[in-house]
């Protein structure tokens, strides 16, 4: 083989391997999107949990019984507060929702605000596929792939059982992902179970 050759060869192959890479990068999605439990993951994520749409907050304002209440995330994601309004909260963390309302509050409504928000309710997660009652369920915390197929009924006969693709939605991006029995499901997640071909 001549130079010329040897070039195009050593070109080909440094294509096939940034592929390679590509995909594989492609596979794992976001970070944080295929996460594997063990015995210290089961509320980690909730400091750092993203709200979205149909999650159920607790905001207390303290001295302020007429503020604090249940509210739940709406479709455009937000929420909406007496004196200040409509306030967008998705894809933000509970800490940055108690500054942001704070922050509205304290703009010529309540000197010093004393603002907590915690979750009560996450949105719910979806099952497609085989499995024996696909639908949708209520988030429990430190769920895995595993414990949401058994929430589902089980496999079906012709499950591929030891795959399957999560598709989760951080702040405005979506991610799909391949995701093994041990990993975390997230609220809202959807879950989807496919036929094996053999």
């Amino acid at each position: 083989m001549d130079r010329v050759g040897i070039g195009v060869r050593v070109f080909q192959v440094a294509i096939v391997v940034c592929l390679a890479v590509l995909l594989a990068g492609c596979q794992t999605g976001h970070s944080g999107l295929v996460q594997h439990a063990s015995a210290t993951d089961g509320d980690a994520y909730e400091t750092s949990y993203r709200l979205g749409p149909e999650d159920r907050l607790r905001l207390i304002v303290f001295g302020q019984d007429d503020l604090s209440n249940i509210y739940t995330i709406d479709g455009d994601g937000r929420i909406s507060v007496p004196l200040i309004g409509l306030v967008t909260v998705a894809g933000l963390t509970t800490a940055e929702v108690e500054s942001v309302v704070g922050d509205k509050l304290r703009n010529g409504f309540i000197r010093n605000p004393n603002v907590t928000v915690e979750v009560q309710t996450y949105r719910p997660f979806f099952i497609l596929g085989q499995v024996r009652q696909p639908g949708q369920y209520p988030f429990q915390s430190g769920i895995t792939v595993k414990s949401a197929v058994a929430i589902a009924g089980g496999f079906t006969d012709r499950a591929m059982q030891r795959r399957v693709k999560i598709t989760r939605t951080i702040g405005a991006e979506t991610y799909r992902a391949t995701a093994k029995s041990d990993t975390l499901v997230m609220p809202g997640d959807t879950i989807e179970v496919f036929e094996r071909l053999f």
